[in-house]
């Protein structure tokens, strides 16, 4: 699997995104604005190199995308664990 070097934060979004949740739940959960929500999904889209879909997707079909894209990831890494019970630093 590839390391997308994703800082802490990032994890923490990727990891409530792939339970579903949305922007004002994660800024809530987390503490932060949900501008800086945002800020951590583009700066996730960058790693994963898709920066450039905001052309062709809305913000929804992109967000359904990292989600399905955040939950594979998962299952192929740690099959045996249910994502709310994944430990951060093994998660991406």
């Amino acid at each position: 699997m590839k390391n997308y070097d994703f800082s802490l934060k990032e994890k923490q979004v990727l990891k409530r995104i792939a339970t579903g949740m949305m922007n004002p739940e994660i800024a809530d959960e987390l503490f932060i604005s949900e501008m800086t929500v945002k800020s951590h999904l583009n700066s996730i889209y960058k790693k994963l190199a898709w920066h450039d879909i905001h052309f062709k997707y809305s913000a929804l079909a992109k967000r359904l995308k990292l989600m399905l894209w955040c939950q594979n990831y998962f299952r192929q890494t740690r099959p045996e664990l249910d994502i709310e019970n994944i430990p951060l630093d093994e998660f991406f």
